[in-house]
């Protein structure tokens, strides 16, 4: 099943009266912890949570994920206000010896490809 969510910018983005409602409760969360931005999105969610405005359930975390996506994406909530701390593990380029080195850079050149497009006033984008 094709996934229909819209991608990118949503500078016209007009939510719903109940989304609205539930935008406004994380305004007055982002508000109270001002001194301690960026947030985790689950952080928002228990603290909602505890003002009474979202029940402890997964439907409720996936709902609010989508709908901060789409505020930031607006511009509703601005993009400092949020952070993902999601690990990402940097691994050290490390080669078995010479011949793997010798390798890995002949390989690379067969990758080579210059951008067709460096320098056009206008670039396309699929």
């Amino acid at each position: 099943m094709p996934d229909k969510r819209p991608r990118g910018y949503q500078p016209w983005w007009r939510p719903r009266p109940r989304t609205v409602e539930l935008l406004v409760a994380v305004d007055r969360v982002l508000d109270r912890y001002a001194a301690q931005l960026p947030l985790t999105i689950r952080q928002v969610w228990y603290s909602l949570i505890s003002d009474g405005v979202l029940v402890k359930e997964e439907r409720t975390y996936k709902r609010l994920v989508e709908v901060l996506g789409m505020a930031r994406r607006s511009g509703r909530i601005p993009w400092e206000a949020l952070r993902d701390d999601t690990e990402n593990t940097a691994v050290p380029v490390a080669y078995a010896g010479p011949a793997d080195f010798h390798q890995a850079l002949l390989e690379a050149a067969r990758a080579f490809r210059l951008d067709r497009q460096a320098g056009q006033r206008v670039r396309l984008e699929v």
